[in-house]
């Protein structure tokens, strides 16, 4: 006999001290009612008719009735039901047809709707399987990696269209060398692909990679979208919205029929499924039947679990029956004759409401209570083990994947454990263990860092300092959830490691900003040398104004080595020796160049200027954008419709960028103080229209960027 939620039995703490208090306070009242009346408490017992013995009796009903109401709250459970096994979760990789053939509306409303209604059906009939995107075309592209995050895949499903793949045709060979590659690091055993499509002007071999498939015994269960009865033409949307009839090079309406017997064919050659896919016969059963069959074969034994029978009913109905039994007896004195009917009538009542116990008491279980598992051995020897519920075998194995390091099923097991448990305990440790694996993952960063920096390379130490506050920022939320449940469960949580954290991030934060400094000063003193550079160049061609100018040279000249001055203190500080060496050759360029100004010899002047330049790194910097101008001066000589429309929005781009990364920080901030539900609501909706909109961005970028084409058929 066990409880399946015994926190519920802590309340007879206070509950039953609770009603024994109430009954001292009552019977403290009446005692000193009596003595007020009738001077004695004995003397009033022969005037009043109130009975000891039920009053005792009653309240010994109300203690039973709380008693096991409390026990049928605590799901008092005995004996266990063997259940089977379901089996390990399946790898699917969805091919996804975008080519302009799925616009037709034989199906309605569309095909490709009709896919992405399929998609959906099939996600939520099988929740505990991992899914991944393919969207193809003329070209393949992984949309959406193997993933049980099944509102993301949902999401970037709902986002496919015709301008997803903007090179047009139907190459199904590259999409099944996608999904090859796609299924390289999945480590399940049963995996499947699921093809949706009309199989409109298939191109590309697949033989080869239908072999590849058929050798890893990997199904292609094909869905063919459309009605091979009535095909339908194709209706695109123009720039302006105007919806107008595809047509090819003759002027002819394009039809696009359902090529089902090369769809078939390839079904066939991987041991899948074809079926057809229609607005009347979706063909779900058919799929769902073929996803059920992954990995099962005949006459093999399936492992067993148990679970513990909840029996509710019986506590809770002797709760019921002592209740009706405190509200029925009263505490006044009766003739026997009217007690003794009084009983009987009482004791038929008391049959009647015990007979559904004895029928309710086998009733199901509860289908939502934890279950455990329990080996063959263990059943033949009779030894009992000790039982862990589903998120405390999750979170152990999680604790003994992270000390193998494999830190990707450490996190899904975790994961686990977050959904699947109730205790809080649990949540706080598994949530700080999912912090800890991005922290230390910071501090490896932040090593790399100082390491680039011994090597002379603040460019890399910054990039990787940048990833390590970002590593951080994942790790201090999890450390905040841990907290949270932490005070629930009344445990210690990631208390210590937020403390650690908060001053990885000063450090990380701190040298950051020194590196940025050194870079500022960098760009200063390039900034005061080219001045003087130029002041020196003007002074040459103005003869006239040489002595005035010359002083002026003098001031420009010496601010520069102010500014070198700076810069070289700034790479002491942090160690750059190479940035400090060519700190030193500026500064005695400069100083060459400000003995020369004095002696009113321009032209060496203006040469000792030009080597303290090349020593600050100026003509490289030149180099590098004359290198990047001419590679966006070829991509534009390949692209022969980009005009200045194209330039504009490349000039616009990173304008755009840094008000998205403060407003990352801004949502960073605001994740750290508690909001209302409205206000998150509100936010989420925010984040997914720009989730959007820079879907969108990257789509039209992508399309840009790919060279044009003239095929045959592009549909």
């Amino acid at each position: 006999m066990i409880f399946l939620s015994d926190g519920y039995l802590w309340h007879l703490c206070w509950m039953i001290p609770f009603l024994f208090l109430v009954l001292y306070i009552g019977i403290s009242k009446r005692k000193k009612i009596a003595i007020a009346l009738f001077h004695s408490v004995k003397l009033a017992e022969n005037y009043t008719n109130l009975s000891k013995t039920k009053r005792y009796l009653r309240f010994s009903a109300l203690i039973l009735a709380v008693l096991f109401a409390v026990i049928a709250a605590a799901r008092l459970a005995w004996g266990r039901e063997i259940l089977p096994d379901s089996g390990a979760g399946r790898d699917m990789l969805i091919l996804f047809d975008v080519s302009k053939s799925m616009l037709s509306d034989d199906v309605k409303p569309t095909r490709i709707e009709q896919a992405k209604w399929l998609v959906q059906q099939l996600v939520k009939n099988n929740p505990g399987d991992r899914f991944g995107l393919i969207a193809f075309a003329g070209n393949a592209f992984l949309q959406c990696p193997l993933t049980i995050d099944k509102a993301s895949f949902l999401q970037l499903t709902d986002a496919l269209d015709t301008d997803t793949i903007p090179l047009g045709g139907t190459n199904l060979q590259l999409a099944l060398e996608t999904a090859v590659k796609a299924f390289e690091g999945a480590e399940g055993n049963h995996k499947a692909v699921i093809l949706l499509t009309d199989g409109d002007e298939l191109t590309g071999k697949a033989e080869a990679v239908t072999k590849q498939l058929a050798a890893a015994k990997i199904p292609l269960l094909i869905a063919g979208i459309g009605d091979p009865a009535n095909p339908s033409v194709i209706q695109i949307t123009n720039e302006k919205g105007e919806k107008k009839i595809l047509t090819d090079k003759q002027g002819n309406a394009v039809k696009s029929p359902l090529n089902e017997v090369a769809l078939a064919a390839l079904a066939k050659e991987t041991s899948g499924i074809y079926v057809r896919s229609t607005a009347t016969d979706p063909g779900l059963k058919e799929l769902q039947y073929a996803i059920r069959g992954l990995g099962r074969k005949q006459g093999s034994s399936q492992l067993a679990t148990t679970r513990p029978i909840e029996r509710p009913v019986l506590p809770l109905c002797l709760a019921l029956c002592f209740l009706i039994f405190f509200m029925l007896l009263n505490d006044v004195k009766r003739e026997k004759k009217k007690t003794l009917r009084r009983n009987i009538s009482g004791t038929l009542l008391l049959a009647l409401l015990f007979l559904p116990v004895c029928t309710l008491s086998g009733a199901e279980p509860n289908a939502e209570a934890p279950a455990t598992a329990t080996t063959t051995e263990e059943k033949n020897t009779g030894k009992t083990k000790k039982v862990y519920t589903f998120a405390e075998e999750y979170f152990n194995a999680g604790v003994q994947a992270q000390q193998e390091k494999d830190y990707v099923k450490a996190k899904e097991n975790y994961e686990k454990a977050i959904v699947q448990g109730k205790n809080e305990k649990i949540r706080a440790f598994a949530y700080q263990n999912l912090g800890v694996m991005p922290h230390l993952d910071a501090r490896a960063k932040m090593s790399a860092a100082n390491e680039a920096l011994k090597n002379q390379n603040p460019d890399a130490a910054e990039k990787e300092l940048t990833t390590a506050l970002q590593s951080l920022d994942q790790a201090e939320n999890l450390y905040r959830e841990s907290l949270r449940n932490s005070v629930i469960a009344k445990v210690d949580g990631a208390f210590n490691n937020q403390q650690l954290l908060l001053r990885d991030r000063k450090n990380a934060e701190e040298l950051k900003k020194q590196i940025e400094e050194l870079k500022k000063r960098q760009q200063q003193a390039q900034k005061q040398t080219q001045q003087a550079k130029n002041q020196q160049q003007k002074q040459n061609q103005q003869q006239s104004q040489q002595n005035q100018q010359n002083q002026q040279n003098q001031r420009q000249t010496q601010q520069a080595q102010q500014a070198v001055e700076q810069y070289r203190q700034q790479a002491e500080k942090l160690k750059q020796d190479q940035m400090k060496k060519s700190a030193e050759k500026a500064a005695e360029e400069l100083q060459k160049a400000r003995q020369e100004q004095q002696k009113n010899n321009g032209k060496k002047a203006e040469e000792h200027l030009q080597k303290a330049l090349q020593a600050l790194g100026a003509d490289q910097q030149k180099k590098d954008r004359s290198k990047e101008q001419q590679q966006q001066n070829q991509q534009q000589k390949q692209d022969p419709k980009n005009d200045g429309k194209d330039q504009q929005k490349q000039s616009q781009q990173p304008q755009q960028q840094p008000q998205s990364a403060n407003a990352k920080q801004e949502q960073a901030k605001d994740e750290k103080r508690d909001i209302d539900k409205n206000q998150a609501e509100a936010i989420l909706n925010l984040m997914e229209k720009d989730e959007k909109d820079l879907r969108d961005l990257l789509k039209k970028m992508q399309k840009r960027n790919t060279p044009m084409q003239n095929p045959e058929k592009d549909w």
